[in-house]
């Protein structure tokens, strides 16, 4: 009997760890907006390459209690009101000069499976005016990153390098997994220098996806936990 309620433990321990890997969690915008003009966000947890949007009843542990943050272009951050909608939640905010903001999610679940908690990471560029008044994407990051370089819209059949960041600095030998609109899959490395490269086939979204296993200690919830399992998304819009 003991055996028994071990295994069946242990099968749903494992079917827990399997849903929170399965899935990500991901920012929807335009690449582009306007000085004075509300800008739309979405937020979305579920399989983008299957097409599969989890009802927000269903997103994993305490996913749905995400913070969405914009980093306007002088560096002030502020927290983003989200609405929930039935598979996703809606955001707004109004940019008041030229220049790139950035939206992030960093959420780390209350929840433990087995010994591992989850790190949900989403990031997303929204450029303002002419390339021109654009500087360079902020790099500064408080967990994995992926970042485009610049302000350039991303081209069909055209290379578009992606870079990848730890707190630390670039995130080197990193596996980025690139799905197209298309359902295809590619996966590449972020190499020495923590950049990398595909060539878009297809114009539409794309979501490029980054896990990290990161071996530390802590306590979450009263339950203490061996591992952090890092999962970080960018939506890219090739046209």
């Amino acid at each position: 009997m003991r055996l028994s309620k071990f295994i069946m433990l242990l099968s749903s321990l494992l079917l827990l760890e399997t849903a929170a890997y399965a899935h990500a969690l991901w920012i929807e915008t335009t690449a582009t907006g306007k000085a004075g003009q509300a800008h739309q966000v979405k937020v979305f947890y579920g399989e983008f390459e299957l097409n599969n949007l989890e009802p927000i009843e269903k997103w994993y542990a305490d996913v749905k209690t995400f913070k969405l943050w914009l980093t306007h272009p002088n560096g002030q951050q502020e927290q983003i009101t989200v609405t929930p909608a039935q598979d996703h939640f809606t955001a707004t905010f109004t940019p008041k000069t030229a220049g790139q903001y950035q939206l992030h999610v960093n959420h780390l679940t209350g929840e433990v499976a087995g010994t591992t908690v989850y790190e949900f990471n989403s990031s997303a560029t929204v450029a303002v005016g002419s390339e021109k008044v654009n500087k360079p994407v902020i790099t500064a990051s408080k967990t994995l990153t992926l970042q485009l370089p610049d302000t350039k819209t991303p081209q069909v059949k055209k290379p578009l390098t992606v870079n990848s960041f730890y707190p630390d600095g670039a995130a080197k030998e990193l596996e980025i997994t690139v799905m197209s609109p298309a359902g295809w899959q590619r996966k590449v490395n972020s190499g020495t220098q923590g950049q990398a490269t595909f060539t878009p086939e297809w114009s539409g979204k794309y979501l490029l996806e980054a896990q990290h296993k990161e071996n530390t200690t802590g306590e979450r919830n009263g339950k203490p936990y061996q591992s952090i399992y890092k999962i970080s998304t960018l939506q890219v819009v090739v046209k």
